[in-house]
């Protein structure tokens, strides 16, 4: 069957990035995808960067080593890549931020690939890597481009700099001031509800808020956000913080490895975790 990512057409570019480049110096693959350490010659290790959990195990369980991808700052002591893969996504604000980490971060001398499927934004990526660094060359092949750069130089030019800084801000995540939740730029519907979400929730209580965690430097708070400010934020990221539910005058909490059902004037009484996490997942699958 034919491959529906862009792994066939870097299987066909890589040999010709390599070409003249005899080291067996690892590879680093940003938002790689399973399959690739297929797409290297045998003599290549691989490490790999994938923050989507069923595409982080399927690497893992390939045998490729795998990080979440989430830290995006190495740490001073780490040893620079001199062969970068980016798998640019299609958010174009996350695609850009990954191809100036790459330029920013591989080693001098060192090059950076790329490879996207046409409809996914494969030239834009291309433009972006060579608005970064002058490109040494493209293939196109399986509905797909892919592309490499020429070797990085010690120091980049100042203008270079300056655009990695703007294209790396551009997708930092951003807290919202209603919620106190962070952001991220590019994600479905950002920042507001849909349609359906919203004929979804309107049989709902209008006073219905669920509590999620927020971590700070003393521990974790919980805001409660209303189900409609929810929604347009849904991510298994909050599914894991939510830690009980408000309606009216009455809250759900956790509490002492169960849940707690506590009325405003601070009677209570415990409620079995398996009933709470029942009623918890049958409101996500709405969303």
């Amino acid at each position: 069957m034919p491959e529906s990512n862009a792994l066939a057409v870097l299987r066909a570019a890589l040999p010709r990035a390599l070409e003249g480049d005899p080291s067996c110096a690892p590879v680093l693959a940003l938002r790689a995808l399973p399959g690739i350490a297929a797409a290297l010659p045998a003599t290549v290790p691989i490490r790999a960067e994938q923050g989507f959990k069923p595409l982080h195990d399927a690497l893992r369980a390939e045998g490729v080593p795998v990080v979440d991808g989430i830290a995006a700052d190495a740490p001073a002591n780490a040893v620079r890549a001199s062969r970068i893969v980016v798998l640019p996504p299609r958010s174009r604000d996350e695609g850009r931020a990954l191809m100036a980490r790459a330029v920013r971060d591989v080693a001098p001398g060192g090059l950076v690939a790329g490879a996207a499927l046409n409809d996914e934004g494969a030239r834009s990526a291309e433009k972006d890597l060579a608005t970064l660094l002058p490109l040494a060359g493209q293939i196109s092949k399986a509905h797909g481009r892919a592309f490499w750069t020429v070797p990085r130089p010690a120091v980049l030019p100042e203008a270079t700099q300056e655009l990695i800084a703007r294209w790396l801000a551009a997708d930092e995540p951003r807290r919202d001031a209603a919620t106190g939740l962070w952001q991220r730029p590019g994600v479905f519907n950002e920042g507001r509800l849909d349609a359906g979400s919203a004929l979804l929730i309107e049989p709902l209580p209008k006073d219905l808020r669920i509590g999620v965690e927020t971590p700070n430097p003393l521990g974790s708070d919980v805001h409660w956000i209303p189900v409609g400010q929810l929604c347009a934020q849904a991510s298994e990221d909050l599914r894991s913080r939510t830690t009980g539910l408000q309606i009216g005058d009455f809250t759900l909490t956790r509490y002492d490895g169960g849940y707690w059902l506590a009325h405003k004037d601070g009677e209570g009484m415990q409620v079995r975790q398996e009933r709470l996490q029942t009623l918890v997942d049958e409101l996500w699958k709405e969303f």
